[in-house]
């Protein structure tokens, strides 16, 4: 847990740096684009581009699962990369057609009132083709136990460009139509980059291996692939489908509202990312040799540890959330409960542990997939239902409900077929900590009435309360080493 724990916080660091650039987004971007429209345009095109490359995956994106038997530098990993571009390469050009003959149907929209859409619609097409690619390579760097360099890119170095295109637009230095092109190259940049790192750390093996190719081999991954086209979608697609209805039932302007509150409760899921992105090769290690006790170690410290870590940023926030919404344009405050409920979706996720994951690399990885094409069907019958009649509220409940449905399923398989279960009498322990410092806050500190002293103050107080608690407690061995480490650099131990 050692590696895991000290790549989970370097990353960590790099996406909370990333999420203070990206909340600086969040909030400049309403008042730069000036249009909630064009910010729904931003959103939706990001949404359809994420959409679209894993598709354009074909499934093999699943195969990384047996990446361990392709690992070997001297025979440059038996030609993985060069078969993982290949297929993504005609997965590509599948899409770009696919786009081509579909354009009309994708724009044409019910709620559609403007032209932006149709105006801007292209720049899916490269920006598909470089979120692909670094799919690609952030599954191939992570394989390589290298999980921060894809985390910093895509966390930081391109919610940077980001922010700094539109702060030229926000000074008025450029307008909205040199503005697209240099976000379209901020989306963009990133790619190049963690090619030219691979590159650079001579790992850019694109030769073919067919030797090592043998039938039982080629079979695995052809299955493997097959169910990842059949279900490969539907992750993405339980967290896009709502942008879809919204856009389609109320347009861009409320679409761009949605998807900035929900971007912005991406927060307390970024130590849960992190982990993921690193924990992956280790699991796969440890079904390669049966070591299920590291894998059970893993998947009850990872539950404990992402719980502690969504609830503190949770209450963090909601003590503050008036305050939040100081920042954002008078038509954002009704979204309080938007939030709410997206937070809940991300609560229930990361308080799971690494479920996915843990199911995802075991023999009946068939399972997860079939989890996740029924959620993707659930996910969009509560949309349908939910959207109509609670609009952005209706999006945010059914995105909890997806998440606490899916959960459900692997809690109780991972619990009859491993007898692997994450919770314990600690997960209660945390919940009741998390409420008591929460009402702690509200009654304790009187509301100022400037609201950036209000959450210095509240802020202040619920981490001074929280974080000792969690030491004295000894809730987590990970949190507590950690601080431990500090202490004694500090010498208060």
């Amino acid at each position: 847990m050692g590696i895991i724990r000290k790549q989970t916080i370097k990353s960590s660091v790099f996406q909370y740096l990333g999420i203070l650039v990206g909340f600086a987004t969040i909030l400049i971007q309403p008042h730069a684009l000036q249009d909630s429209g064009r910010v729904g345009l931003i959103l939706i095109l990001t949404n359809y581009s994420l959409l679209f490359s894993q598709i354009a995956t074909l499934g093999f994106h699943g195969t990384a699962r047996y990446f361990p038997y392709f690992r070997n530098t001297e025979k440059k990993h038996h030609g993985y990369l060069f078969l993982f571009c290949l297929v993504v390469t005609l997965g590509g050009i599948l899409c770009s057609i696919a786009a081509y003959i579909f354009k009309d149907e994708i724009i044409n929209q019910k709620a559609q009132q403007s032209t932006l859409f149709a105006d801007y619609f292209w720049y899916l097409i490269p920006l598909s083709w470089a979120v692909i690619f670094f799919s690609v390579f952030a599954i191939y760097t992570r394989m390589l136990y290298d999980a921060t360099t894809s985390i910093f890119l895509n966390e930081f170095v391109k919610r940077l460009l980001i922010l700094f295109t539109l702060l030229l637009i926000y000074t008025g230095i450029i307008g909205f139509d040199l503005f697209m092109p240099l976000w379209l190259l901020a989306g963009i940049l990133p790619t190049i980059i963690i090619i030219w790192k691979v590159k650079k750390d001579n790992q850019l093996f694109l030769q073919p291996d067919f030797k090592f190719l043998d039938k039982p081999l080629i079979k695995k991954l052809a299955d493997i692939s097959l169910l990842g086209i059949l279900t490969g979608s539907s992750p993405l697609l339980v967290q896009n489908i709502d942008t879809y209805f919204i856009n389609k039932n109320f347009g861009l302007s409320t679409n761009g509202i949605y998807n900035t509150l929900f971007n912005f409760a991406l927060v307390i899921n970024v130590p849960s990312k992190a982990l993921y992105n690193i924990a992956f090769s280790f699991v796969t290690e440890a079904w390669k040799n049966n070591d299920l006790q590291t894998i059970s170690g893993l998947y009850r410290k990872s539950s404990i540890n992402q719980m502690l870590s969504a609830l503190f940023i949770f209450i963090l926030i909601w003590a503050n959330i008036d305050n939040v919404f100081h920042l954002f344009p008078p038509e954002y405050a009704s979204a309080k409960n938007v939030f709410l409920a997206i937070a809940i979706g991300y609560i229930i996720d990361s308080s799971m542990g690494i479920n996915a994951i843990v199911l995802g690399t075991s023999k009946y990885y068939k399972v997860e997939s079939f989890f996740f094409l029924f959620l993707a069907v659930i996910t969009i019958v509560l949309n349908i239902l939910l959207i109509p009649k609670f609009g952005m509220v209706g999006a945010g409940i059914a995105y909890a409900l997806s998440m606490l449905i899916i959960n459900v399923f692997r809690y109780f398989f991972l619990l009859i077929r491993y007898k692997m279960q994450p919770i314990s009498y600690k997960s209660a322990l945390i919940v009741g900590l998390t409420a008591v410092v929460y009402f702690l806050s509200e009654i304790a500190i009187p509301k100022q009435n400037n609201f950036i002293l209000d959450t210095i103050i509240r802020s202040s107080f619920v981490t001074a309360v929280f974080v000792p608690a969690i030491y004295f407690l000894k809730i987590s061995e990970d949190i507590n080493l950690l601080i431990d480490e500090y202490l004694i650099k500090l010498k208060l131990k």
